[in-house]
């Protein structure tokens, strides 16, 4: 364990690959900023993982080879993963999940926004817009993302208690890939031509799926609602294809989840709580 007076602190960073690289480099900016208050000597190592559990497991061997004392991962939710994470807790290796959570991986926090809670709140989004009718389907990135999963189970229980008119025609899986999610939106649209809203519960993939509705022809406009300030997203945001998008405060995720690491390296301090929510907050074209 390091103490204030270490003079070289290690922490690995563990993040999805390139897909959603412009969303991970602003938790790495919050990261950073933090950062410059620690010791000197302080290194963060980053890595990025694609969406499997041996790719995050290799990333994780390889930090522990190069003597990293604590990590921050944005974890793929799958037993393996879980596993390897309670081995480093038994090691003395602190880690702290961003962004999504995964269970019984004996993490000592979890920091980033409630995912059941923007479900609801993307769910109340669509409601108004669509006027309360209308049909919808929802792309999400991965199954094995629990911030994914937990995202599209609070819109659709959302629209269930509501006793909504609107109705779930389609629930796809891009992977964060943009070829994929364009391909998938059409075919989406030729198989459900009256979808009306869409709910992209992942940022991963969103220029693709936005293109794919840009460049319909049988109808000009959809209710759109999705996640984060990328610039994908502003820029469909001017076209008026995004309706609305769900801020979750990256670089504030950055912030704390170094902070929550370096106090448990530095000062032996738990954090108070081992959920750590960032707030939610509702951008329009008009923000941007």
């Amino acid at each position: 364990m390091a103490t204030k007076a270490t003079s070289s602190l290690s922490m690995g960073v563990i993040f999805f690959g390139d897909k959603r690289a412009e969303f991970f480099d602003q938790i790495w900016d919050g990261m950073m900023t933090y950062k410059v208050g620690l010791p000197s000597e302080t290194k963060l190592i980053r890595k990025v993982s694609d969406f499997s559990a041996q790719s995050q497991i290799e990333m994780i061997d390889q930090l522990e080879k190069e003597g990293i004392q604590g990590l921050i991962i944005a974890p793929y939710n799958d037993p393996l993963v879980a596993k390897r994470l309670k081995e480093l807790h038994k090691k003395g290796i602190p880690v702290v999940c961003v962004n999504s959570d995964i269970p019984n991986s004996d993490r000592i926090c979890y920091v980033g926004p409630d995912a059941y809670q923007s479900g609801v709140v993307a769910a109340d989004i669509l409601r108004i817009l669509a006027q309360d009718k209308g049909e919808v389907g929802i792309i999400t990135g991965s199954r094995n993302i629990i911030g994914h999963e937990e995202r599209v189970r609070g819109f659709v229980d959302s629209i269930k208690r509501s006793h909504s008119n609107m109705t779930i025609e389609s629930i796809q899986e891009c992977k964060d890939d943009d070829y994929r999610c364009y391909e998938m939106v059409q075919k989406v649209m030729r198989d459900h031509p009256f979808i009306s809203s869409f709910f992209f519960a992942t940022s991963g993939g969103i220029y693709g799926g936005c293109k794919g509705l840009y460049q319909m022809t049988t109808r000009k406009t959809f209710n759109v609602v999705t996640f984060d300030l990328l610039d994908p997203i502003k820029e469909f945001l001017k076209k008026g294809v995004v309706s609305a998008s769900i801020y979750q405060e990256p670089l504030t995720q950055g912030i704390l989840s170094l902070q929550v690491l370096a106090d448990k390296l530095l000062e032996h301090k738990d954090p108070k709580s081992d959920v750590i929510h960032t707030n939610l907050s509702i951008k329009t074209r008009g923000c941007i």
